[in-house]
């Protein structure tokens, strides 16, 4: 099966019914979502579509038709995008449209929202469950409830799934990029099958490992004895394993890189010390702390979020939910 390439295709952002262009463009992708989405009222599609706080990107193939959209909303304080519609026209269904509409939706928000949203939230109905899971979306929520609940609509018969959004991913390539690494693995595979060299059978049973044929050339060296780990080491391993399972911690983006200034012009006068992850893994890599000096920058950065942000802001949870954690497993 051909799947389409990046420059077949092109997509186009409606929002709001101020043009001609952009009128029939919604509604054209109204109709896709009404006639692929029978179960959901006419009547609310049309209502959501053309409404100013919904936006569509619409997936249009080379000859200028428009074969498919996702309409969105943003909810920017709460750091995440509901997908309320997506749909790929039924003639150009099982062809890669569905995969390579949700990648450029993703790229789309990456770009227009400058990574400040992190999560994408939808419901999906049973027929669509198999898509999402297929597109990164999984049925396990991770994110902050109190950041989505009463914000987005609840569908009867619809199961709630999410799907993070990594800014180091273009999500347009993962396929050219699958497509490379399978390549590069058979070519691996070929080069070490013609220097496969097949040794006969054991004719005795060998005194130790190295007796076996082949064993040695295969790779395979006797086990050496390990160093007992100094208090240093083992101190730095435990840093480093707290650091891991704090950057992991859900709540923890926030703080994975300094503020930047253009975008918080007072941070850094009412923030005197400032503090990130990124600067602590740097500390880390250059071994200049102790645990005691450790804990203190963790919680150094976790106050000042606190110092700055207000108390029910979506910032200062996150500070909490951290402090929380740190305190729960590592204290």
């Amino acid at each position: 099966m051909k799947h389409p390439e990046k420059t077949e295709l092109t997509t186009k952002v409606c929002c709001g019914i101020e043009t001609k262009e952009s009128v029939l463009d919604l509604t054209t992708a109204k109709n896709i979502f009404q006639k692929q989405l029978p179960k959901m009222p006419k009547e609310y599609i049309t209502r959501v579509v053309y409404s100013q706080e919904h936006t569509t990107v619409v997936l249009v193939a080379p000859q200028g038709k428009i074969i498919g959209g996702i309409t969105y909303r943003l909810f920017p304080k709460c750091f995440f995008v509901e997908v309320v519609f997506c749909a790929v026209d039924s003639d150009h269904q099982v062809k890669g449209y569905g995969a390579q509409l949700m990648a450029r939706f993703k790229e789309h928000i990456k770009e227009t929202t400058h990574g400040e949203i992190k999560y994408i939230l939808t419901y999906a109905d049973n027929h669509a469950i198999g898509y999402f899971k297929k597109q990164g979306f999984t049925q396990k929520i991770t994110f902050r409830k109190d950041l989505w609940v009463g914000y987005i609509k609840d569908y009867d018969g619809g199961t709630l799934m999410q799907s993070r959004i990594y800014s180091c991913i273009d999500y347009t390539q993962i396929r050219a990029v699958l497509k490379a690494q399978r390549s590069e693995l058979k070519e691996n595979f070929e080069r070490r099958k013609k220097r496969l060299v097949v040794h006969k059978g054991l004719q005795h049973r060998p005194k130790t490992p190295a007796d076996i044929p082949g064993l040695k050339e295969a790779g395979w060296a006797p086990p050496t004895a390990q160093t007992p780990k100094t208090a240093h080491q083992k101190e730095q391993e435990r840093m480093r394993r707290i650091f891991s399972a704090v950057k992991q911690h859900p709540s923890s983006w926030p703080f994975h890189h300094p503020v930047p200034k253009k975008n918080v012009p007072d941070y850094y006068e009412i923030i005197k010390s400032p503090m990130d992850m990124e600067k602590i893994e740097k500390k880390l890599n250059e071994k200049q702390y102790a645990l005691p000096s450790f804990f203190a920058d963790m919680h150094l950065m976790l106050s000042n979020c606190r110092e700055y942000n207000p108390k029910r802001s979506p910032h200062y949870k996150c500070a909490d939910s951290v402090a929380d954690f740190l305190k729960t497993h590592f204290e």
